[in-house]
């Protein structure tokens, strides 16, 4: 309630400005020449009622356009505040570091359960992006599912690292989580439970997180190419 009566008392505060402003600019003048002008309309005893007529059209018009001028005036100043607002909301960017090639891919794979696979956030403009989670991705056959940890925040310079799980059959790896467990081993058991006959899987990495006590979203295509064996822009 507050709240409305300090919003109205603003808007009637700019009618008054732009209505006293209009009464003594071109109104004015026009209220003055008239008489000039017209000397016979603004003569005597029905003069006086003319002369009371013009100013009652004269009030009313300006009360009308204060009253256009007031809205239009608090209705931009309302659209500079969202868009500056919306400018200003986090946008984050993704980047995926992993081999190419099937032969690169099983050395990554085989070779003592090597950390060669890279998810990584980075702030590209805005607020900080706080509270960061991810919906779990699906392999097509549905076997696997491909889910990220929470991160408290991402904040620019530094790129933040994601530390992804395979989940078997909807059952968390029983391994303690850390980087090794972003491995190229792991993440092809989720490849693989994949049709045969599609020439690319795609996925779709949803991240949310909160912006001023919002909750927001950005999405994320992931695809992969079957045939060449490595991931690849949408």
């Amino acid at each position: 309630m507050g709240d409305w009566l300090k919003g109205l008392g603003l808007f009637l505060a700019d009618m008054y400005r732009h209505t006293v402003g209009k009464m003594t600019g071109v109104l004015s003048i026009i209220l003055a020449l008239a008489p000039v002008l017209c000397p016979d309309f603004f003569s005597g005893d029905r003069g006086l009622l003319h002369s009371k007529w013009a100013w009652e059209v004269a009030a009313a018009i300006s009360f009308f356009f204060a009253a256009h001028s007031a809205w239009s005036e608090q209705h931009k100043a309302r659209l500079e505040v969202e868009r500056k607002h919306f400018d200003e909301r986090p946008q984050l960017g993704l980047r995926l570091i992993a081999p190419s090639g099937v032969e690169n891919w099983r050395s990554a794979a085989y070779a003592n359960n090597q950390q060669l696979v890279f998810f990584s956030l980075h702030h590209l403009n805005g607020r900080k992006a706080t509270n960061l989670h991810f919906d779990p991705i699906s392999s097509h056959r549905g076997g696997y599912s491909l889910r990220f940890l929470k991160v408290p925040f991402v904040n620019p310079p530094v790129q933040t690292s994601l530390v992804f799980e395979v989940w078997a059959n909807g059952i968390r790896p029983t391994q303690e989580v850390n980087a090794a467990s972003c491995s190229a081993a792991k993440l092809l058991e989720f490849l693989w439970d994949n049709p045969d006959d599609l020439p690319e899987f795609r996925y779709n990495l949803v991240v949310r997180f909160e912006d001023r006590g919002e909750e927001r979203t950005q999405s994320f295509p992931l695809v992969f190419d079957a045939a060449r064996y490595e991931f690849t822009q949408p």
